[in-house]
């Protein structure tokens, strides 16, 4: 056979990377060159071919994940030496500032809001930036936050091994938040420590919040036409105050699904925890979790189980149940969960029209999701799908202790069923729903609809 026809294996060929030359379009970058070559140390540790093909793809990987440039081209060049090769990076950097204007999810509120927000890049040629946003919504009449953010915070303690992990601090002020029954202003900051594979989270962050009771839309339409005011709930009055906040926050996030919105194979979970009490007003510890799971039983047709708990305990003089937990820290349904169960006209603990928020929670769902035979459908994500949802929702006090969780599986405990679309959007996923409450009372189904990152 001949040499033209022939194809040679070089991976398992010797190299050893003589040197790595950085190179700027125009000239000259913001990025200092020892950053970048922090990122693309990996490829003075391979031994071959094929760990050097490897090594070369995660710095682009890396360099490329950063949003910093428009494009990543690394070259191999010879050199004087034999399978000595020099590797030759080229970037292509964006503009440093940087300005968008759209809409966005509220991490409060889990509803579109208007986001305005301007970004400085490359702060320090290390990666920073730096990030001003403010936002409006119908439930959030306005925010701003400041965002510095540094990734590659940590040196590995291996040789030629790229640094990692981020680093993110946010100074934040609402205007107001409406959450059922009160509106939440707050002024605070938070420390943020991310790892590599975005999994672990652990924040620090000290809030002073302040909060006013909001009338019942419902009761308020009524008294309206009766020329009378609203009535608000003495629980409601009593528990709206001004508190200092100061927590640390851990969470675990897994996620191997096929899809961030709309998935149908693989398995999402999460796991929350706050410790509140290093100074200020408010002492508790928090946990929430959630899972779900996705099983295709054909191509277009899958299933799919999943649920959320919650529990809030409060450790006010240093002892569990010390005291009653603060209304805006107890859990209140949002988004796509507040759209399975908004069939009931109320869900947990209620004094007269006003919701109270609980101390422990859960909701468990299954669906069906089914993508039609319409290319235009299919080519955009979205799904029919049919589901049935139940939950509830108490609160918890020191004469009951953790015994009290048994009103959870109660009589109250709320159920129902529906059917509709979903689709994936830029701000997560879309759901519109046909919604009917299994409670014994004559059907009558309510056409919703919630854009959440948050679902079952």
């Amino acid at each position: 056979m001949s040499a033209r026809g022939m194809q040679v294996d070089v991976s398992d060929v010797p190299v050893a990377v003589s040197s790595l030359r950085v190179e700027f379009n125009g000239g000259s970058g913001y990025t200092n060159e020892s950053f970048a070559r922090g990122l693309m140390s990996g490829i003075f540790a391979a031994k071959d071919f094929s760990g050097l093909t490897e090594a070369i793809r995660q710095g682009e990987k890396d360099l490329t994940g950063l949003g910093l440039y428009r494009t990543v081209d690394i070259n191999l060049r010879r050199s004087s030496k034999r399978l000595c090769p020099e590797v030759i990076l080229k970037l292509d950097e964006k503009r440093r500032p940087f300005m968008k204007a759209g809409i966005s999810l509220s991490s409060e509120t889990a509803e579109p809001t208007l986001e305005v927000a301007g970004t400085m890049r490359n702060l320090f040629g290390n990666a920073e930036s730096l990030n001003a946003q403010v936002n409006f919504g119908n439930k959030e009449t306005g925010s701003v936050k400041l965002t510095f953010q540094k990734p590659k915070i940590f040196d590995s303690p291996k040789r030629f091994e790229a640094p990692y992990g981020t680093f993110t601090s946010t100074m934040s002020y609402s205007g107001g938040v409406k959450c059922a029954s009160f509106l939440e202003s707050h002024l605070g900051m938070l420390f943020k420590v991310t790892s590599e594979s975005t999994r672990h989270q652990a924040l620090y962050s000290v809030t002073w919040r302040d909060t006013k009771p909001l009338p019942n839309p419902e009761d308020s339409k009524k008294r309206r036409k009766k020329k009378k005011k609203k009535l608000l709930s003495n629980s409601v009055l009593a528990a709206c105050k001004p508190s200092l906040k100061s927590a640390v926050q851990y969470t675990f996030t897994n996620n191997t699904t096929d899809s961030t919105w709309v998935p149908t194979r693989g398995v999402y979970s999460r796991f929350f925890a706050e410790l509140a009490g290093l100074g200020g007003d408010v002492s508790h510890v928090k946990m929430e979790a959630t899972s779900r799971g996705y099983v295709p039983l054909t191509p277009h047709l899958s299933v799919g189980l999943g649920g959320f708990a919650g529990l809030l305990v409060s450790t006010e003089g240093f002892k569990l149940f010390g005291g009653e937990t603060y209304l805006n820290d107890r859990f209140f349904l949002k988004g796509v969960r507040d759209l399975r169960m908004r069939g009931f006209k109320e869900f947990g603990p209620m004094d007269e029209a006003d919701a109270l928020g609980g101390d422990a929670y859960f909701t468990l769902g299954a669906h069906v999701s089914y993508s039609p035979p319409i290319p235009i459908l299919r080519n955009n994500g979205l799904r029919l799908h049919a589901f049935a949802n139940c939950g509830n929702m108490c609160l918890l006090n020191e004469e009951s202790g953790f015994g009290g969780l048994s009103k959870l599986w109660g009589n109250d405990v709320r159920t129902s069923a529906g059917f509709g679309m979903v689709a994936p959007t830029p701000c997560g996923r879309f759901e519109l729903n046909c919604i009917q409450s299994i409670d014994g009372k004559p059907l009558h189904m309510q056409l919703l609809w919630a854009i959440d990152t948050d679902f079952i």
